[in-house]
């Protein structure tokens, strides 16, 4: 890319289930997400979200548990992943297995968790070991993540320099219940990118 001067731009705000605009959109604009707090920068072809003033970069997605092997997550390049939570925003109200995958190659993310009737507001997290199960097998709760016996959250690295890959969930089962899932992620290649699918 080269150096672009921003003459005028748009400002825009939505939510996350909004469609960002793509036709008429000047060089520079953005797009606020208000339900995320993540702030995209259109660069005349794409959304790009924009790192906090710790660098990280944040991208969520809600998943209803009526469906599996659901997209989750397109990442672009390669990105590590320094944290990934999820939080039920709708009671769990059936017994499943979860787990997180990359949808082509199904290179697990973390393996098969069993989640059971979890009240809204449980929290789910992952340490960074993909053989390991959610909360390092440890019972969630609600309203704190932790690992369970475990030391520091560590970051994974996933992607393929130069292409493109869908993080997907696996279920045993479908079930009822809606889990939001929050990545934190910085790029490690250039154009490197991480969004909800």
């Amino acid at each position: 890319m080269t150096v672009r001067r921003v003459a005028a731009k748009h400002q825009y705000v939505g939510l996350a289930a909004d469609t960002k605009p793509t036709t008429g959109v000047p060089f520079g604009s953005t797009f606020l997400v208000l339900d995320e707090g993540v702030e995209y920068v259109y660069d005349g072809a794409a959304w790009r979200a924009q790192p906090d003033a710790s660098g990280w970069r944040r991208a969520s997605k809600s998943h209803n548990l009526t469906s599996d092997n659901a997209d989750l997550f397109t990442v672009t390049g390669k990105v590590a992943i320094w944290l990934l939570t999820g939080e039920v925003t709708t009671i769990v109200a059936t017994t499943t297995t979860y787990a997180m995958r990359i949808k082509t190659s199904g290179e697990a993310i973390f393996p098969a968790t069993t989640i059971t009737t979890d009240a809204v507001g449980t929290l789910y997290l992952f340490g960074g070991d993909n053989t390991v199960v959610l909360n390092n097998a440890g019972t969630p709760i609600t309203r704190v993540g932790f690992l369970d016996s475990a030391g520091p959250v560590s970051p994974i690295i996933v992607g393929l320099a130069g292409g493109t890959l869908t993080l997907e969930s696996d279920l045993d089962a479908a079930g009822t219940g809606v889990i939001l899932w929050t990545l934190l992620w910085m790029p490690l290649s250039a154009g490197a990118s991480l969004v909800a699918a």
